[in-house]
């Protein structure tokens, strides 16, 4: 009687969405460094430095909404002087950051 051969399964595949995962993680990882890249620009005497207006101009929405976070506002009366003007751009980033201030307030180091 011959011996019986058995016939290993096919190997699986990994799963599409195994592939998609790895991209999206190395797509992050690599717009991170590229995001990053230019922070040494904005570093002088070992002091963080903001580069250009709009970094100033989101601080103050920031840091106000952190101090009282019903002063959030649509409308800027420091824009488009003297005048005011609305806010074009979705509140979202500038809310989420005060919140992101807020949450960190406990760990900060005082100097």
């Amino acid at each position: 009687m011959p011996a019986a051969t058995e016939s290993l399964p096919p190997r699986a595949h990994a799963p599409e969405s195994f592939h998609l995962t790895l991209v999206w993680i190395v797509g992050s990882i690599a717009a991170l460094v590229v995001g990053l890249a230019p922070i040494t620009a904005s570093l002088l005497n070992d002091h963080y430095t903001s580069i250009g207006p709009d970094a100033v101009y989101h601080a103050r929405p920031i840091l106000d909404t952190v101090a009282n976070p019903s002063s959030f506002f649509q409308f800027d009366p420091n824009a488009d002087a003297p005048t005011g003007g609305l806010v074009l751009w979705p509140w979202t980033y500038d809310y989420v950051m005060s919140l992101i201030v807020r949450a960190a307030q406990p760990f900060a180091i005082d100097r």
